[in-house]
C-alpha cells in the first residue's frame, strides 16, 4: 500500500512539474513578444522592464539567457539614468 502511495505522489509531483514548466514557457512567450512590440514603440524604460522580467523568469530555466537579459536590463538602465531597474 506504501509503495503504490508512494507511485501516486511521484506522478502527481511530476505532473505538477511540467505544468509549472508549461506555465513559464508561456510566460517567456509572451514577454518576448511584448519586447517585439516595446522595441518598436522606442520607449527605453518599458524596454528595459521587459528585459528584466525575461531575466527573472529565465533564471529557472537558463541561467546564460538570464544573465544575458539582466546586462541588457543594467546597461540601458545606466544609459537612460533609470536606477530602479539597475
Amino acid at each position: 500500500m506504501k509503495k503504490l502511495i508512494r507511485i501516486i505522489l511521484l506522478i502527481a509531483y511530476m505532473l505538477f512539474c511540467q505544468s509549472l514548466k508549461a506555465d513559464l514557457e508561456s510566460v517567456i512567450d509572451s514577454l518576448k513578444k511584448r519586447e517585439v512590440l516595446v522595441s518598436q514603440s522606442r520607449d527605453k524604460g518599458e524596454l528595459a522592464k521587459v528585459w528584466n522580467e525575461l531575466a527573472w523568469n529565465f533564471l529557472s530555466k537558463d541561467l546564460n539567457e538570464a544573465q544575458f537579459y539582466a546586462d541588457k536590463t543594467f546597461n540601458l538602465s545606466k544609459e537612460i539614468g533609470n536606477q530602479d531597474l539597475m
